[in-house]
């Protein structure tokens, strides 16, 4: 019991779920932290797929497991950025007003079939689905409990069993990284050269498309070749990349991020004078439009936004149309008069 000199420690129930919405085939996990000393929903954390492994997750896992999943999924590259982003965000506005109260009551009251509920409304707008089902479980844990289950992941993840002070303190960025947008993802990939007719090397400019091929040699780079079907007879199939950002790190090496993707990259350090290989819309449209199918297909794109030209074009489309309807009606009439 806390005395007069002695702070109450803060007390959490922990809300663990998945979720599956049925008519976009979209599965997910979440964690809500509720702080019940403030009765605040302090944090919110969802991932998002439309690969269904992504439900097999039981809830009534420890709080900790869930968590571990969620983190191996993201680190794997394994969830689509766009939805789990919008999704978790919407959730997290949500709770800022009346609802963090109202999930505090209905856990207090034990009411499951309630709160299941209560998220599933929250789901229906980010996910565009009404047709929700949701399973959770829930727990309670201190604030000690749970900073001391954080450090013992951060210690059994550790190369060598242990975490030194070096090692929890916010480390300096290397020059051969790049700032990328919350949960996207960053793939290993290299060049593919054209000796005679390529692009130099010193010559790229952000903006530039080019032709990458994903390295195989980790478990996130095969989970997007596969994802992308970018592999043939074994070898690996490049797919095209725009330049984002370059620079020269400390041994004078080049380091490009290119962009595959709605929040997927591809980095490439070259040491080497070499010519890469332009993307040529005369054999590689296809190539790319595939690789754009299948990230959308895996929720990873959002949709393109219909330019002035589009519309022009779908205009004359439809005066085509319009006109030789009109054609076909008169030379109708025309025969029918002559009969």
């Amino acid at each position: 019991m806390a005395t007069a000199n002695q702070p109450q420690q803060s007390l959490y129930t922990i809300v663990k779920g998945r979720f599956k919405a049925i008519d976009t085939n979209t599965f997910g996990l979440f964690l809500i932290f509720m702080n019940n000393n403030l009765r605040v929903a302090e944090s919110v954390t969802i991932i998002a797929s439309h690969f269904s492994s992504m439900y097999e997750t039981d809830p009534k896992l420890s709080w900790s497991d869930v968590e571990e999943r969620i983190m191996n999924l993201k680190w794997k590259g394994e969830f689509a950025t766009s939805i789990s982003r919008d999704t978790q965000t919407f959730v997290e506005n949500a709770f800022k007003g009346v609802r963090s109260e109202e999930l505090y009551s209905l856990i207090k009251s034990n009411a499951v079939s309630k709160i299941e509920n209560l998220l599933s409304m929250m789901l229906v707008k980010p996910l565009g689905d009404k047709n929700i089902h949701i399973e959770l479980s829930w727990e309670n844990a201190s604030a000690e409990q749970i900073q001391n289950a954080k450090q013992e992941r951060e210690l059994r993840d550790a190369p060598d069993g242990s975490a030194s002070d070096d090692m929890l303190a916010p480390q300096p960025e290397p020059d051969d990284t790049f700032r990328v947008d919350e949960g996207s993802v960053v793939l290993e990939v290299n060049f593919v050269l054209a000796p005679v007719s390529g692009i130099p090397i010193f010559e790229l400019q952000p903006g530039d498309r080019i032709m990458v091929k994903i390295n195989p040699a980790t478990k996130r780079g095969l989970y997007f070749i596969e994802l992308l079907n970018a592999r043939h007879d074994e070898e690996i199939v490049p797919v095209p990349g725009t330049v984002t950002e370059l620079k020269l790190n400390k041994s004078n090496e080049y380091v490009v991020l290119v962009k595959i993707g709605e929040g997927i990259f591809g980095k490439v350090i070259e040491a080497e004078q070499v010519k890469i290989k332009r993307f040529d819309p005369n054999t590689d449209k296809k190539t790319a439009a595939n690789a754009q199918r299948n990230l959308a297909a895996a929720g990873f794109t959002k949709a393109e936004p219909v330019t002035k030209q589009d519309k022009a074009i779908r205009n004359l489309y439809w005066l085509m149309y319009l006109g030789g309807f009109v054609v076909l009606a008169v030379i109708m009439v025309i025969v029918a008069a002559i009969i």
